[in-house]
């Protein structure tokens, strides 16, 4: 049995910026991105059709949750258990930063409202695999 090589997490980094900056498409690439990821957006309080989901900031904002999550699944599994707490780390700091972008989405103005709350549950729908007998 090989020993695992202890990761270069900067390495991770590097490469996740590649994804997640250089090698960034279009706006129409990222929203069919988006589209093909399955997001799932629920509503939780207020009024959902206030956000405008052809805003470029949402749109950035999901794929680019939806590459961070990508790569995530990716590389886990090669990530050793004793290296696994940083890597966990690196990415709830990440998943923290975009999170915080979506809670500074512009809304559509209500009529008479001065503090509109609106908060929803956004997550990607995961197909299981199928079981065979």
């Amino acid at each position: 049995m090989r020993k695992k090589q202890p990761i270069n997490l900067s390495a991770f980094v590097d490469t996740l910026q590649k994804e997640l900056v250089e090698r960034r498409p279009t706006l129409r690439k990222m929203y069919d991105d988006v589209r093909m990821m399955k997001f799932v957006i629920r509503p939780l309080q207020g009024d959902i059709t206030r956000v405008d989901f052809t805003d470029s900031n949402l749109i950035e904002t999901l794929w680019s949750l939806g590459k961070l999550d990508e790569f995530f699944q990716k590389k886990l599994r090669t990530v050793p258990f004793n290296q696994r707490e940083s890597f966990l780390r690196l990415f709830d700091t990440l998943h923290q930063q975009f999170q915080g972008q979506l809670n500074k989405l512009n809304l559509k103005p209500e009529k008479n409202i001065t503090s509109p709350t609106l908060e929803m549950e956004i997550f990607k729908q995961r197909t299981l695999p199928k079981k065979s007998n």
